[in-house]
């Protein structure tokens, strides 16, 4: 995910506004890292709309699937989602 951040960055694509090679545009103020609530979640989906990024969402059954998760979002710099079933 991080090399395809960098990617649009350089030019590989239109990069999101802010953006930078390897790093993720600055995001909402009420957005801070952690689990995620109400208005921030407003927030961090309508500046995803707004600025036409995604946030991927990963489906997790096990301790190990989310940390997997949470580890390649903190290397991206980036938002993630994670469900479980």
């Amino acid at each position: 995910f991080a090399e395809y951040l960098a990617k649009r960055s350089a030019g590989g694509g239109a990069a999101p506004a802010g953006g930078s090679a390897g790093a993720y545009p600055s995001l909402p103020p009420s957005v801070k890292p952690g689990v995620l609530t109400g208005q921030a979640v407003v927030d961090l989906l309508e500046d995803a709309k707004r600025r036409g990024y995604a946030i991927p969402a990963v489906n997790c059954v096990t301790s190990s699937s989310v940390n997997a998760c949470l580890e390649a979002a903190a290397a991206a710099k980036a938002p993630g989602m994670i469900q479980f079933s």
